[in-house]
């Protein structure tokens, strides 16, 4: 082995950068859940589809009352979610989900975890208990 090889041998793997995103959403999704059942929520499901026509997805939803959040990512950074493809796209989403009778709570990833946040989460349950489901819904976690 050639002294560039085992110079590089011995240097950690690099991680793309999306890997790091991910671990650091898969994190904090953790940290969340247990929130809400340390709150006595009901679990939700992560990544559940909400339309058979589209792949649209939400971060945490609680389908039987129909109840979801999304985590808007990079909103003092310009990400996705804050430039104007990425809203028109967002607003799409969001309305198919009002008309088929969902309540979407939108949080940035600093407020996910607040008490605020789980507080509301809470209301919005606890406001949809005795009501049946309005939408008959597939539960379908999309492939990472």
């Amino acid at each position: 082995m050639s002294p560039r090889a085992k110079k590089a041998a011995k240097r950690p793997p690099v991680l793309s950068r999306a890997a790091i995103i991910k671990a650091k959403n898969d994190a904090l999704a953790a940290e969340f859940i247990a929130l809400c059942w340390q709150r006595g929520l009901n679990i939700p499901v992560r990544e559940c589809r909400f339309t058979q026509d589209r792949r649209w997805a939400f971060d945490f939803a609680w389908p039987y009352y129909l109840v979801a959040v999304e985590q808007e990512g990079g909103v003092w950074t310009m990400g996705r979610h804050s430039r104007g493809a990425g809203m028109v796209k967002d607003m799409e989403k969001y309305n198919r989900a009002a008309v088929l009778g969902w309540a979407v709570l939108r949080v940035t990833p600093d407020q996910l975890l607040s008490d605020e946040t789980l507080a509301l989460i809470g209301q919005a349950l606890e406001s949809r208990r005795g009501d049946a489901p309005r939408a008959e819904v597939t539960i379908q976690p999309v492939d990472p």
